[in-house]
């Protein structure tokens, strides 16, 4: 079966395919050092810690961060030559002064140090097994995690090995959302950043719900997908006026490729931005919150029971 490798490109958010320039390619795996693929392409660059992955058709098989690169001259090309390890290897920067006390296991150890780079990736540990307990305390003191968690897995009966997470959410336009407790956004200003990627420009009068908490009652915010158009669009509203307005951008998305794309209410405007290009804007102030949960993925245009839900068809890699 054929591989694909492919490097990640911060600027887009978007993995790219490098495959036909790729001339040699090894994947290692053993039960004494950390996961890693060595690769060589050719007229292409590359730096340590980008992140790349390989896929086995739809199967990811490895994840990791590149750390090592060498350049040279091939048959007069430029190539480079790179070793990437497991994102496992982020855990060898990770400095620990810990107290573990008795009785705690060595899945939970394991399950504890994995936070550290949460912030980073998303950790994958299914099948961390709890393993045996701490007879005594233990008292860790200017060690690297990764060499504690290395040690602590064989008290486990498990493979330390990073598995591969998606790093994006696909939402299947029909019934996919996440729910979030919170209405996140006031009647302040505030900026909403999303990385997206639609693969369906719906033929209807609701669009596609990015992330919002509108309940069709004038008043709270949501970030859709224009219908028909493809176009970014922030809604906010004012319910003592019964009065809503919404910014469009006056350039729509392509299918199938990744965005960023900024909602932003500065207390005058609403703006709408396309990899930091201004694309729409409505001037509105002031604006009142609504209450309500906040929605990834699905909204509803009114609140009453039995209005048609509008929901997003693609990938979403992050929103903050």
């Amino acid at each position: 079966m054929a591989l694909t490798l492919e490097l990640y490109d911060e600027s887009s958010c978007s993995w790219s395919d490098k495959t036909n320039k790729c001339v040699s390619f090894r994947h290692r795996v053993s039960g004494h050092e950390l996961e890693l693929i060595e690769f060589e392409l050719i007229e292409e660059n590359v730096n340590v810690g980008q992140r790349v992955r390989v896929r086995k058709n739809d199967n990811i098989i490895f994840e990791g961060v590149i750390y090592e690169r060498s350049l040279r001259q091939r048959k007069g090309l430029l190539s480079v030559r790179a070793i990437a390890y497991s994102y496992l290897i982020l855990y060898d920067r990770q400095i620990i002064y810990r107290i573990y006390q008795s009785g705690v296991k060595a899945g939970e150890i394991i399950r504890d140090l994995a936070k550290l780079i949460d912030d980073e990736i998303s950790v994958n540990l299914i099948g961390v097994e709890d393993g045996d307990a701490l007879l005594s305390p233990w008292k860790i003191e200017n060690c690297s995690a990764l060499e504690i968690m290395r040690n602590v897995a064989k008290g486990t009966n498990y493979w330390l090995r990073m598995k591969p997470c998606l790093s994006y959410l696909e939402f299947d336009g029909y019934n996919d959302r996440i729910i979030i407790p919170s209405p996140l956004v006031g009647a302040n200003p505030f900026t909403i950043e999303a990385c997206v990627n639609i693969s369906t420009y719906e033929s209807n009068d609701r669009g596609q719900m990015i992330i919002g908490n509108y309940r069709g009652r004038y008043r709270g915010f949501c970030f859709t997908i224009a219908p028909y158009s493809g176009k970014p669009r922030l809604y906010v509203g004012r319910q003592s006026d019964t009065i809503q307005v919404y910014a469009t951008s006056s350039i729509p998305l392509e299918l199938n490729k990744w965005y960023v794309l900024f909602g932003i209410y500065d207390g005058t405007y609403v703006r709408v931005y396309i990899e930091n290009e201004l694309t729409g804007e409505k001037e509105f102030h002031p604006i009142e919150a609504e209450t309500a949960d906040t929605w990834i993925g699905q909204g509803q245009w009114a609140f009453a029971e039995g209005k048609p839900f509008c929901y997003l068809t693609g990938k979403i890699a992050y929103i903050r």
